[in-house]
């Protein structure tokens, strides 16, 4: 910098000013004055502007002090006298420069030191907060680690090591550490220490991981059940280094096991199969039940995926299942598996889930009952109950067969009437065509009448699967009321439908639904022909209905008959039980069955006058309540 040079030049000139006073006031040598100089600027600049001020001193010394004065020639008796001055003020020159370049390689040092601590410190702190969090998470974990150092042989764990095998009065340092053969001798149960240290041999020697479960022996002798694994350590020329591992301690899993085993024991007497997996699905557990159900023994299934052995197909999901052992602890309902013979079964299954003492949860106990035939059992009786469903609706036409032949008789009568009018119109030489177009659309309505006579008849007659779909339950009941209309002439009965205006849609079955209404009609006309003609009135009522919260519909058939006593209403519901002469007593029994299938329920009560009434209620479909609720 050229302030290291400017300050020579000014100490120097300051110098030269002060020496000049002295000389010629005080008569003094200024050679102590220019040394001075010289060591100022060493000091300041370095080596390089302190020889610029030893040559700007010997020359001021020279032309000022030294005779002849004002003059750089030297006098042959002054050359001694300026060689010594020049010497001197180069060695002090030096020596302050190189004073002041030790001092700032030693600040220099210093600040490095300083850093270096400071980094040092940092991060022994960051090793200690590490050392503290893993020292943390193996106590919560109940995991520690472990080395074998291969040079010397000597074993490093870590201090929740030491507490599972009891061992907390041996620090983990190199100073107490275990060598391999006292773990082996000292540690593990005698009856495991062989295959242990087999175990850890044949891994030194392939360097490859391993996995390991034991008994160790504690020093107060209790024992307890440790599991681990081991990783080979290797330097760049596939040399051994050491093995590093984890040990974990699972007493308590074991002992949630064994204690499932027990109780899985119990049930091997039961021809159910009982299952018992762990953590990841793996067979643990294969009953003598679970041999018979499925085909594969004890030993087959050990240790395998139970959903990928028995290939299960879930009703809901997997995802699902496992969502409710984790938040309920347990899971019922039924899957599929396929057996060693390539059956498909069903079974019911129960799960639960088995926790330690901690509440971690360790395995799964299942239990599966082939429900098969009795799967096939309810599909027959499914069949069978449809197919005593169509008797029923058959039947039930049966007794309003004259009202159907006369509803028909009176448009096809119609229908001829109004075709033979035509034809007396036609021959004229002007026919009437008005009167002969008026004649047309009557002969059509009538026709369309007929048909949908027919239709309604020929829905209730035909064998078809149930369709549940969105429906007014007042169009079923307009339907049935249609279809009886004739018949409850004939009886001279009358028959007043009410149905509410804001009733919701229901999903259901409407050829199953109509059968419903037209037995309670039917019954209810039944109940009343030995009672006066005036009193003989039947009101089928609809209303909206709510229960726990969810709407639906309920229809009632109220008759004006002859009632109900105590001990029919105990039977009513009953199959084979009738109070007409001429019944099968299927009807109400049936009817009920469609009902439950429908989500709904159908009861029966006596009037506060006389008669009965028998009401159906049915949930409303989704999303088709009306606003305003």
């Amino acid at each position: 910098m050229i302030v290291n040079y400017v300050v020579p030049v000014l100490s120097v000139g300051a110098t030269v000013a002060v020496a000049r006073w002295l000389d010629l006031y005080l008569q003094a040598a200024p050679v102590s004055l220019f040394i001075c100089a010289v060591m100022f600027s060493a000091w300041l600049g370095g080596f390089v502007p302190g020889l610029v001020a030893t040559v700007l001193s010997v020359l001021a010394f020279q032309y000022y002090f030294v005779p002849p004065i004002y003059s750089f020639a030297v006098e042959i008796a002054e050359i001694p006298r300026v060689v010594v001055f020049t010497l001197a003020a180069f060695f002090v020159g030096s020596l302050s420069a190189r004073q002041r370049s030790a001092t700032e390689a030693l600040q220099r040092a210093n600040d490095q030191l300083q850093a270096e601590s400071t980094e040092r410190k940092r991060a022994e702190e960051d090793a200690r907060r590490n050392e503290a969090f893993l020292a943390e998470g193996q106590r919560l974990s109940h995991t520690g680690s472990w080395s074998w150092q291969v040079s010397d042989g000597a074993l490093l764990w870590s201090q929740e090591i030491a507490r599972i095998t009891g061992r907390e009065s041996v620090k983990p340092s190199v100073d107490a550490a275990f060598h391999l053969d006292d773990v082996f001798d000292r540690v593990v149960h005698p009856d495991d220490a062989q295959q242990m240290r087999q175990l850890f041999h044949d891994a030194v020697g392939d360097k490859v991981n391993y996995e390991f479960e034991c008994r160790i022996v504690l020093p107060d002798r209790s024992i307890r059940h440790i599991a681990g694994m081991g990783h080979p350590v290797v330097n760049e020329a596939r040399e051994l280094v050491e093995m590093i591992g984890t040990i974990a301690d699972v007493t308590e899993r074991r002992a949630a096991e064994e204690e499932i085993r027990k109780q899985a024991e119990l049930l091997n007497l039961a021809h159910d199969a009982v299952i018992v997996r762990d953590r990841d699905s793996r067979v643990t557990f294969w009953s003598r039940g679970a041999e018979e159900t499925y085909g594969w023994t004890a030993v087959e299934a050990f240790g395998r995926t139970t959903h990928e052995l028995l290939q299960t197909t879930f009703r809901t999901s997997l995802e699902a299942v496992d969502a409710a052992l984790r938040e309920q602890g347990e899971w019922e309902g039924e899957l599929t598996h396929i057996t060693r013979s390539g059956e498909a079964i069903v079974v019911a299954s129960r799960q639960s889930l088995q926790g330690d003492q901690r509440g971690a949860p360790t395995a799964i106990l299942e239990i599966n009952r082939d429900i098969t035939d009795r799967k096939r059992a309810e599909d027959a009786l499914r069949t069978a109950e449809a197919e005593l469903a169509h008797v029923t609706r058959v039947t039930t036409l049966g007794e309003v067969t004259a009202s159907f032949a006369h509803e028909v008789n009176q448009p096809l009568a119609a229908i001829v009437n109004n075709a033979s009018a035509c034809l007396a119109l036609l021959p004229d030489d002007r026919p009437d065509l008005d009167e002969v177009r008026m004649a047309l659309a009557d002969i059509t309505s009538d026709a369309e009448r007929a048909s949908a006579i027919i239709e309604r008849v020929r829905a209730l007659a035909m064998r078809s699967p149930a369709e549940k779909i969105p429906l007014r339950v007042e169009d079923v009941v307009n339907d049935v009321v249609a279809l009886t209309a004739t018949e409850s002439a004939a009886r001279r009965m009358t028959i007043r439908a009410e149905m509410a205006a804001d009733l919701p849609l229901v999903l259901g079955d409407r050829v199953q639904l109509q059968q419903v209404v037209l037995n309670l009609v039917v019954n209810g006309m039944d109940a009343m022909t030995t009672v006066d003609e005036q009193e003989r009135r039947l009101k089928i009522r609809g209303s909206r209905d709510v229960q726990d919260g969810n709407f639906g519909v309920t229809i009632s058939v109220q008759d004006q008959g002859i009632g109900l006593n105590g001990a029919e209403m105990g039977r009513l519901f009953e199959a084979f039980y009738t109070t007409k002469a001429h019944g099968m007593g299927m009807g109400l029994a049936i009817s009920r069955s469609i009902i439950e299938m429908h989500g709904g329920r159908l009861w029966a009560e006596p009037n506060q006058g006389p008669g009965a009434t028998f009401s159906f209620s049915v949930p409303a479909a989704p999303s088709t309540v009306p606003d305003g609720d």
